[in-house]
C-alpha cells in the first residue's frame, strides 16, 4: 500500500518543529509562539524574555486593522484575551521636523509627500 506523499510530508514539518525557542516575548514572538502551537499541538514551545512580566518601558504596540483581520483569522482566543486592553485611536500623526502628516488608521492620505 503506498505511503500518502502528503501524509509524509505533514509528518516532516511536524518533526521540524519538535522543539521551537523563541527570544522576545513581545507581540511577533508570542504571536508565533501561538500559531505554532496551534499548528503542530506536540512541539514544545517555550518562550525566553530578558525583562521581568509586565515592564512595558513606556511605550505601546501599535495593530493595524488589517494585522487584526489576520489575529482574528488566526487565533481569535488571541485577540479576544488582548481586546479588553486595548486603546484605539481614529486619528494620529507623525511630525517629523519640517512636516506632520495626519492619518487615519494606519493609512497615509493620498496626499501625503513623499518622505525621504
Amino acid at each position: 500500500m503506498p505511503v500518502d506523499r502528503n501524509l509524509r510530508e505533514k509528518e516532516a514539518v511536524s518533526q521540524s518543529f519538535a522543539y521551537v525557542s523563541i527570544l522576545g516575548a513581545g507581540p511577533a514572538g508570542l504571536y508565533a509562539a501561538t500559531l505554532l502551537r496551534k499548528g503542530f499541538p506536540d512541539a514544545s514551545v517555550v518562550v525566553y524574555e530578558r525583562n521581568p512580566q509586565r515592564a512595558t518601558f513606556g511605550f505601546g504596540v501599535v495593530f493595524s486593522e488589517r494585522a487584526l483581520d489576520f489575529m482574528r483569522s488566526d487565533v481569535p482566543e488571541l485577540l479576544d484575551l488582548i481586546r479588553p486592553d486595548m486603546e484605539q485611536w481614529s486619528d494620529m500623526q507623525l511630525s517629523l521636523p519640517t512636516l506632520v502628516v495626519k492619518f487615519d488608521n494606519g493609512l497615509l492620505p493620498f496626499n501625503a509627500p513623499p518622505f525621504g
